[in-house]
């Protein structure tokens, strides 16, 4: 499943975010695309869902939702890059 991940501006920023949502249990595979801004997640359903993943992603720093007025650098100090 694709998962829209906002404000990722390095290769860091990817490892943060596939290491949060591989950990999750029930997760197999995770590719996240920084160009594209999103992850392409393979799961099984019985055991996770969509906004466990999506809350995965914010909890490391990142957005799964747009928002157009938002600078991502600096983002409180609750995980994302340090670029």
């Amino acid at each position: 499943e694709k998962i829209n991940v906002y404000g990722m501006t390095c290769e860091h920023c990817v490892k943060t975010v596939t290491k949060a949502v591989s950990s999750l249990k029930g997760v197999s595979s995770v590719n996240v695309n920084l160009q594209g801004e999103y992850a392409d997640v393979m799961y099984e359903e019985s055991s996770i869902g969509t906004d466990d993943i999506k809350k995965a992603v914010r909890k490391s720093g990142y957005d799964t939702e747009k928002k157009g007025h938002m600078e991502m650098k600096d983002n409180g100090g609750g995980g994302g890059c340090c670029c």
